[in-house]
Order: structure tokens, then C-alpha cells, then sequence
């Protein structure tokens, strides 16, 4: 069985914290990276439920493994890189389009900017498509 959401957002949370130390970056901004996890975990999630996997889609499986490669990206970055939180959403943004957006294909290609900013809004209160965020951004 897949390990539970708060099992997944502890997990991350301690990678962030740890790569993040005080002094390195702004608390704050620490915290918003790691509501960027809780995003990730819940997008795949979302997607698992609205993208099921079939025969001919089977690239459509979102796993624990695409979540963590999401937030290896987001642990790669360099701390003064990422100056406000805004910056931070566009660095989660950039790193769910690398891993999930591009295995999409047709009408789910198309859902997909919908659902990021469906998972914005309930995360950070933050409406991509107003705010003209984008994975471009970061």
C-alpha cells in the first residue's frame, strides 16, 4: 500500500527543512516550499482519480516516484533563486509541468493548467491563469 498523505507530507517536509536550514532561507519562504509538497502530493492524488490509466495510456500512472522527482527538483534549487513566494509557486508550477504535464497527451493535456490551478487556489489561495503564473516563470 502507498504511504498515507501525512506519512508523504512529513517525509517532505523534513527534506525541505533540512535542505532549507535556518539562515539559508527565509522562513516563510521555507514554509511555502513546503505547502508546495502538500500541492504536489495532492495534484497526484487528483490526477491518479481524474486521469485513470488504461492500455493505451498507461503513462497516465502517477506514482510516488513522479511526486518525489517533483520535489528533488524543488530541493535542487538555489535558496537566494527564489526570492518571494510567488517565486516559489512558479518553481512548483515549473516542476509539475516537467514531470506530469508533459507525459499528458490531448484532452488531458488540455485539463491539465485547470487542475494546477484548481490545486493553487486550495493550497495558496492563488489563481495561476490571474496571476499569469507559469511554468515559463520559473
Amino acid at each position: 500500500t502507498p504511504p498515507s498523505r501525512d506519512v508523504l507530507r512529513s517525509i517532505f517536509s523534513q527534506l525541505i527543512s533540512g535542505r532549507f536550514e535556518a539562515g539559508s532561507m527565509h522562513v516563510a519562504l521555507r514554509e511555502q516550499l513546503i505547502l508546495c509538497s502538500m500541492a504536489t502530493i495532492d495534484l497526484c492524488t487528483m490526477l491518479s482519480a481524474e486521469l485513470l490509466p488504461f492500455r493505451s495510456m498507461h503513462y497516465f500512472s502517477f506514482t510516488l516516484h513522479d511526486m518525489s522527482r517533483i520535489i528533488r527538483g524543488i530541493l535542487r534549487v538555489v535558496p537566494d533563486s527564489i526570492p518571494t513566494a510567488a517565486a516559489c509557486i512558479s518553481l512548483w508550477v515549473h516542476e509539475c509541468q516537467r514531470e506530469f504535464g508533459d507525459k499528458l497527451v490531448g484532452d488531458a493535456r488540455k485539463m491539465f493548467p485547470e487542475l494546477m490551478n484548481r490545486q493553487s487556489m486550495l493550497i495558496f489561495g492563488v489563481d495561476l491563469q490571474a496571476q499569469r503564473i507559469s511554468a515559463a516563470d520559473a
